[in-house]
């Protein structure tokens, strides 16, 4: 005896598939401004970057403040290369992230991440 795949199984077959489509249709993002990277930075340009040392200790750093070329929503700067995360904040036309005394030592790479 031989079993028919028949008329439901295409109904709910042919169902799937729009919702599928229409799913897929509807997974828009808008268009934004947001960079990462080194060097040239997609979507930004840093400019006027200035390491703040902490008061009385120069082996450590307590901020780190910069310029971007745009208006940016949510950003974070990673002073050795993306191990470490801190959030900035705008600050008189300039971005500030307080660093709480990160060692000199271990900043080796200045890595920012802007978004709109």
């Amino acid at each position: 005896m031989r079993a028919s795949v028949g008329a439901p199984a295409l109904l709910i077959l042919a169902v799937v598939a729009a919702v599928s489509g229409g799913t897929a249709a509807c997974n828009v993002v808008p268009q934004s401004r947001a960079g990462d990277g080194s060097a040239g930075v997609s979507g930004y340009t840093v400019s006027q970057v200035r390491w703040e040392p902490v008061p009385g200790n120069p082996a450590l750093f307590a901020s780190v403040r910069f310029q971007l070329d745009g208006p940016a929503g949510d950003v974070a700067c990673s002073p050795d290369g993306g191990l470490s995360w801190f959030p900035c904040s705008p600050s008189g036309g300039e971005w500030v992230c307080p660093l709480g005394g990160f060692p000199v030592a271990l900043a080796d790479s200045l890595r920012i991440v802007a978004t709109n």
